[in-house]
């Protein structure tokens, strides 16, 4: 364990404390985690709303931010510029026309804005689609570049960089590439330009050419066609020896209404052979189940009534079953076995005589029913026959009387198809004449697509991009380090000015210390001009904390006066000594007593032996009198630590110190109280039991707020009442040089 987190409890040499001490720990310290209380705003928080604090983080670290700021600069500035070079871009426009140009004929689908875009749109894909830029990439010119050579999939890295647009949704088409080198992209812009010239825009004026051939092949076709039915027409008329029809639609009608009367008796004929040849096979399939079929227990209760023989075995076995449930309910029970042993007999006899008949009766209804099934078996045989012949005879009536129709009226029939054939034809050709025509015409007419202009070798590239990509990352190197470290101190929530502790942690500021360098401190004693104006500084600061002290001293009994900070080098034991050598001017006797007993500094401050001390006095070793020294200064004192161990220790923390202050309130106006700081070790909590108020040393740019509100909650909960701060700093007023009061010497 090290001397710093030592506590007189936790030594089992060390006796039990009499003192008393208070209950309630802080949360802070019990967790081992020196946070603010509560009602503590953390710096980080306010940040958002004050960036002063960004603004005091950067002061402290303004030299390294600027270093590592143009370092940073240094290297990726030139680094951006050299990476992204001269950059050429190559244009090619071509004009995509709203619809399609016409010579002669209008066009018949009016083409509306959405159809348009949906045009340019394909135009845009099929530009860059794969199989034009495999084209272009075959280019001779194009295929031994650099840049080309460079790339593992020189297709997909083409579809990449090439940029089609349409500049103001007009009909121009923009195809434009950006590299390094002038000449690459002029060539490679030109060659995906003709690619989709010959690709695409040539190929649909190919189709119509196609079209054209497909459409003089057709009118071939059907004029041939046309040709061969008249031929045939004029055939057919000759074998009839005359071209009317009239006569010959008349035998027709009359053929036609017979052919139809035959025609309606045939289908009512074969409707009802159909209809006998279900029924025939339905027959057929029962008489083939009926050995399967069982009969129903209806049908055999209705024989076997109907039987006689049947009717008397029931009659029987019903007498009998009557007379044994008698007997049953009617013997006396040791003679009943007897007489009923033998009617059980007797009804089992009568039973298999029933059944027996029963089983005769149902092979009898299934004989009767084979009879008749098969009796309509036959009729329905005979019936199908009949069927058969009529409708035999009735298809040879029909087959004469449609070779009579045809003799007299076939010819008509087809003369009349004939015309009307050729007359559709004639319409057909006609259409195909007209529309051969108008691609004949249409052929002649501009492409959709032309070419505006070619791409040309760029003589300027867009240096401005890079000069701004440059500089915007010259800023960026010159700000980012900045930033980081604005924010990697603003989290350490360092005390910026008397403003923080007053507002932020709530403290009365009761002065301010300047700064002053450490050779300064060295040489305050020196004549120069310089050293004194340092000196003047001080003694004004330490005298304005002094007059604070006199007035509660006067008003609330204020005598003994702690001094001490959160932790250590915060410029406790500097303001303790010139606050007492400012209360000893004013003459008023005042002690210093050195309570930090693990790092002891008075003794080599004023130069006076380390003991006999406030140890020694507190082991019981020497008396008061022999521990107070006297200084150089008049009325002032010193209390040096003396030798520290963990008995004096054990004598503080059981209450010595009272007994010490106690008799130095008697011999001294004033007892100032240097003490250890309050976070790392207990020896001040002790302490702080035993003083009128507790006075906290903070130093700009270097206390911590949560600490200093750990620090305060750790004295409220030993009891100390008053708490108040003293800012080691410049002073946010700057009271000195706006009312023109900057202390001067004289001259």
């Amino acid at each position: 364990m090290s001397n710093n987190d030592y506590s007189p409890l936790s030594d089992p040499n060390v006796r039990p404390l009499t003192m008393s001490v208070p209950q309630t720990v802080p949360a802070e310290q019990a967790n081992g985690n020196w946070l603010g209380p509560a009602s503590f705003v953390p710096m980080s928080q306010q940040a958002s709303h004050d960036f002063t604090v960004y603004a005091h983080a950067l002061r402290r670290h303004w030299v390294v931010a600027v270093g590592l700021g143009v370092l940073l600069a240094a290297l990726i500035g030139p680094a951006v510029w050299l990476t992204y070079g001269a950059r050429y871009t190559a244009n090619s426009y071509l004009r995509v026309a709203t619809q399609e140009p016409v010579m002669v004929f209008p066009t018949e689908q009016v083409r509306v804005q959405t159809e348009f875009e949906i045009y340019k749109a394909t135009q845009q894909q099929l530009i860059k689609s794969r199989f034009v830029l495999t084209a272009a990439l075959r280019d001779p010119s194009v295929t031994n570049l650099a840049c080309v050579q460079a790339e593992e999939d020189p297709v997909s890295w083409l579809a990449r960089e090439l940029r089609v647009n349409y500049p103001g949704k007009a009909e121009i088409m923009e195809v434009a590439l950006t590299g390094t080198d002038p000449k690459e992209v002029t060539a490679l812009v030109r060659a995906v330009v003709d690619a989709y010239m010959d690709e695409v825009v040539d190929v649909e004026r190919n189709q119509r050419r196609q079209q054209l051939s497909e459409l003089d092949r057709v009118y071939t076709d059907k004029e041939t066609e046309v040709r061969q039915k008249r031929t045939d027409l004029r055939q057919l008329a000759e074998q009839l020896g005359t071209s009317e029809t009239d006569v010959l639609s008349l035998k027709q009608q009359n053929a036609l209404q017979e052919l139809a009367a035959f025609r309606s008796e045939l289908m009512k004929t074969q409707f009802l052979l159909m209809r006998r040849k279900g029924e025939l096979k339905a027959l057929q399939a029962e008489l083939e189940g009926i050995d399967k079929l069982e009969v129903s227990d209806i049908e055999l209760a209705a024989a076997a009534y109907g039987d006689p023989v049947a009717r008397r075995l029931l009659d029987e076995l019903a007498f009998r079953q009557q007379d044994m449930s008698y007997t049953e309910y009617a013997v006396r029970e040791g003679v009943q076995s007897q007489f009923v042993d033998r009617m059980r007999r007797e009804v089992s006899v009568v039973q298999q005589q029933y059944d027996s008949r029963a089983n005769e009766l149902r092979e009898e209804l299934k004989r009767r029913q084979r009879m008749e099934i098969e009796k309509s078996l036959r009729e329905a045989e005979l019936q199908t026959e009949l069927f058969e012949a009529e409708e035999a005879q009735l298809a040879e009536e029909v087959r004469v009387k449609r070779e009579e129709a045809f003799k007299y009226g076939g010819s008509s029939i087809d003369v009349e198809m004939m015309r009307a054939e050729i007359e559709h034809l004639d319409n057909v050709l006609e259409g195909i004449a007209n529309e051969r025509e108008k691609v004949k015409v249409e052929l002649r007419s501009a492409s959709r697509v032309r070419l505006l202009q070619r791409a040309d070798e760029p003589e300027v590239s867009d240096r401005t991009m890079r000069v701004a990509l440059t500089m915007l990352t010259l800023m960026m190197g010159l700000v980012l380090p900045g930033v980081c470290i604005a924010l990697w101190d603003s989290r350490a929530q360092r005390v910026n000015s008397a403003r923080d502790v007053s507002n932020g942690l709530g403290l009365p500021v009761i002065g301010s210390v300047p700064v002053i360098p450490s050779h300064a401190i060295r040489q305050l004693g020196s004549p120069s001009k310089r050293h004194m104006n340092w000196h003047t500084r001080l003694t004004e600061a330490a005298d304005s904390i002094a007059a604070r002290l006199l007035r509660k001293a006067q008003l609330e009994q204020t005598r003994v006066v702690l001094i001490t900070s959160a932790m250590g080098g915060e410029g406790k034991t500097t303001l303790a000594t010139q606050v007492a050598m400012s209360l000893a001017r004013s003459e008023h006797s005042a002690v210093l007593v050195d309570f930090d007993l693990r790092r002891p500094a008075f003794d080599e401050i004023f130069g006076l032996p380390l003991k006999p001390g406030v140890s020694e006095f507190l082991r019981g070793e020497v008396e008061l009198d022999d521990a107070v020294q006297k200084t150089i200064t008049d009325d002032l004192s010193v209390m040096t630590a003396g030798r520290w161990d963990r008995q004096a220790l054990t004598a503080l923390a059981n209450g010595a110190a009272g007994d010490l202050f106690e008799k130095l309130r008697e011999r001294f106006d004033f007892v100032l109280v240097d003490a250890s700081p309050i976070l790392p070790v207990a020896d001040t909590r002790f302490v702080s039991q035993h003083v009128d108020a507790v006075v906290l040393s903070v130093l700009r740019d270097v206390s911590q707020a949560p600490r200093i509100s750990a620090a305060c909650e750790i004295l409220r909960g030993f009891g100390v009442r008053v708490i108040e701060a003293v800012v080691t700093g410049p002073s946010d007023s700057g009271r000195y040089k706006d009312l023109g009061y900057e202390p001067r010497l004289p001259a």
